[in-house]
C-alpha cells in the first residue's frame, strides 16, 4: 500500500521551487526517491490548461514530500535541468489524472510525458469488475456502434476522491482551492502563490496515492493499463490540429483505449469516423451510413443523443424557431431517416430509433414544424391536422 507517510492530522510537507539551485536540488531529491520507490504522483495547473493554455506550475509528489516547481519564473530551462529526465523516464512511472497535462507539456515545452498511469482509467477497470453490462450478453450480430447505452463515462479527480477515499484532507483542501479557483480565472498567473493554493497542489497529488490504494485490487491489470494510460495521453497530444468542439472533448471514455482482458494489442483500423475522426475497423459502421459517409462511432453517437437531449431541455415552448440555440436537428434527423430505402431502414441503430422516438414524443411540435416539410414525410396522414406547416 502507497499513501503519504504523514497522518490526516499532519500539514501537508510541501516546497514551492522558483530557483535554479532548489530546482537541482529537489530534483536529485526526487531521482534518488525514484530509485528505492515505485511511483510520483505528477500534476500541472495553469490559465486554460492545453496547447493553447499557459502551464505555470508543475507539481511532483513523493510519498513524503510534495514539490512545487513554479514554471512560471523557472521558465522553459527549468525542465533542462533534469525535470525533463524525470517526466520523460518511461522507468518511473507517474501517477496522473488528466490527459490535458500531457498534451500542455508537450505542445509547450516539448516534453513527452512518459510512464503515465491515467487514474481515471484505473478507475473505469475497477468500475468494470463490479458492474456488468446488459450489452456484454447480447450477441455478436450487434455491432458496437449500436451500443450508445454501453459508452462509459471518465469521472472527474474530485468525484473520485468522493466514491473512494471519502472526507480526507485532500478533498477538503480540493475544495477551498476551488472556491478561489472560481473567484479569479487567472490566479495561476498570480505570484506568490497563496496558501490555499499550494495546498490544492498538494491535494492534486496526494490524494492520487490514496485514490491508487483504493481502486488497485488486482496488479494483474497493470500491463493493460500501462498500455491505456500512453494511448490516452497521446489522444490529444499527437493531434497536429485541435478544434475543442463536443465530439473531441467530453466525459466520455474514447474507444479503443484500454485492451480488451488478455490483450495488449488493439485490431487494425482505416475508417474514420465521421464526427471524431479516430480510425475503427471497416465493419465497425453499417454500409448504409458508410455509403453517406455518415459513419459514427458509439461514443459520438452518444454525444449526439446528449445534444438532442440538451436542446430539447433548453427550448421553450414559447421561443421562435429560429432564435432556437444551435443543437441536434429532429426534422433534419428525420429527412434523413426518410432517405434510406427500405432494406437499408431495417439497419438502423437501435440509437437512431431511440433517438427519433424521444424526439417524437417529447418535443415541442413547433420544432418539428420548424425544420420539417410534412409534405415530405411519408407518415403525414398520422401528424396532427392542427401542426403548423413550415413556410416554404
Amino acid at each position: 500500500m502507497y499513501g503519504l507517510n504523514m497522518t490526516e492530522k499532519e500539514k501537508c510537507n510541501f516546497k514551492i521551487i522558483d530557483s535554479t539551485d532548489e530546482l537541482k536540488k529537489s530534483v536529485s531529491e526526487i531521482q534518488a526517491y525514484s530509485k528505492d520507490s515505485k511511483h510520483l504522483a505528477v500534476d500541472c495547473e495553469g490559465i486554460n490548461l492545453s496547447r493553447t493554455g499557459k502551464l505555470t506550475i508543475l507539481t511532483i509528489a513523493t510519498k513524503d514530500k510534495v514539490y512545487i516547481f513554479d514554471v512560471l519564473k523557472l521558465g522553459r530551462s527549468g525542465f533542462d535541468e533534469g525535470l525533463r529526465d524525470i517526466l520523460e523516464d518511461k522507468s518511473i512511472e507517474k501517477l496522473l489524472v488528466r490527459l490535458n497535462d500531457a498534451d500542455s507539456l508537450w505542445h509547450q515545452f516539448s516534453v513527452e510525458l512518459n510512464g503515465v498511469l491515467d487514474l481515471q482509467l484505473l478507475e473505469v477497470l475497477h468500475r468494470r469488475r463490479i458492474k456488468s453490462s446488459i450489452w456484454d450478453i447480447m450477441p455478436e450480430i450487434i455491432k458496437r456502434n449500436q451500443k450508445v447505452d454501453h459508452v462509459e463515462h471518465i469521472a472527474g479527480y474530485q468525484r473520485c476522491l468522493e466514491l473512494y477515499v471519502g472526507e480526507s484532507s485532500a478533498l477538503r483542501d480540493k475544495k477551498k482551492g476551488k472556491f478561489e479557483l472560481d473567484k479569479d480565472g487567472l490566479v495561476w498567473n498570480r505570484r506568490p502563490l497563496s496558501d490555499t493554493l499550494a495546498k490544492y497542489c498538494c491535494a492534486d497529488v496526494t490524494g492520487l496515492f490514496q485514490l491508487y490504494d483504493a481502486l488497485m485490487q488486482n496488479e494483474d491489470i497493470i500491463p493493460r493499463l500501462r498500455v491505456a494510460s500512453e494511448r490516452y495521453a497521446n489522444r490529444y497530444r499527437s493531434m497536429t490540429d485541435r478544434n475543442y468542439d463536443k465530439y473531441e472533448c467530453n466525459a466520455y471514455l474514447p474507444l479503443e483505449i484500454i485492451p480488451e482482458k488478455g490483450r495488449l494489442d488493439f485490431p487494425s483500423a482505416s475508417t474514420p469516423c465521421s464526427k471524431c475522426n479516430r480510425k475503427f475497423p471497416h465493419d465497425e459502421f453499417l454500409p448504409a451510413h458508410l455509403s453517406r459517409g455518415i459513419q459514427k462511432c458509439c461514443v459520438c453517437r452518444r454525444k449526439e443523443i446528449d445534444i438532442s437531449r440538451n436542446y430539447r431541455r433548453v427550448s421553450d415552448w414559447g421561443t421562435e424557431s429560429n432564435n432556437l440555440p444551435c443543437g441536434f436537428d429532429i426534422g433534419q434527423r428525420l429527412e434523413e431517416l426518410f432517405q434510406f430505402s427500405p432494406n437499408e431502414f431495417c439497419e438502423i441503430e437501435f440509437g437512431d430509433l431511440f433517438l427519433l422516438f424521444e424526439s417524437l414524443c417529447f418535443s415541442p411540435p413547433f420544432i418539428l414544424s420548424a425544420h420539417l416539410s410534412l409534405s415530405s414525410c411519408p407518415f403525414t396522414d398520422l401528424v396532427r391536422e392542427d401542426v403548423p406547416q413550415r413556410q416554404m
